[in-house]
């Protein structure tokens, strides 16, 4: 070991001339090496977090997707069930359509034209 009047002093700028010098068995850590450590930690947090990001903002936009899904199948389930109504509708007067026909038929033209309910009928 150096004799306390031969060992180097090297003192960093950040360490106040109270600081003693660590005995010669003591190993110091090197302040360059920390800053590596710690920046290499944040580093891979960073890349962690922008996992993260990058898995919300994917299920954000699926949400909204679904969303426009949504709107989109009622709106088209809502025209089909207004064209499903009118044709239902349709379907069902063709039977008292018909009915009037034959009844308007089997009364004699001279009586159609006496009676105006009859004949509104047979041409409406």
């Amino acid at each position: 070991s150096l004799t306390p009047c031969l060992r180097p002093s090297f003192r960093l700028s950040s360490q106040s001339a109270e600081t003693k010098d660590p005995a010669p068995d003591q190993e110091v850590a090197d302040p360059i090496v920390l800053k590596d450590v710690e920046i290499a930690a944040l580093q891979v947090k960073l890349a962690e977090e922008g996992k993260l990001l990058a898995d919300m903002k994917n299920k954000y936009l699926r949400a909204l997707a679904d969303g426009e899904n949504i709107r989109n199948r009622s709106k088209k389930e809502l025209e089909d069930s207004k064209i499903f109504s009118i044709q239902s509708f349709a379907k069902e007067l063709l039977p008292v359509s018909d009915v009037l026909e034959k009844a308007l038929e089997s009364v004699p033209e001279e009586d159609r034209a006496k009676n105006r309910s009859l004949c509104v009928a047979s041409e409406g």
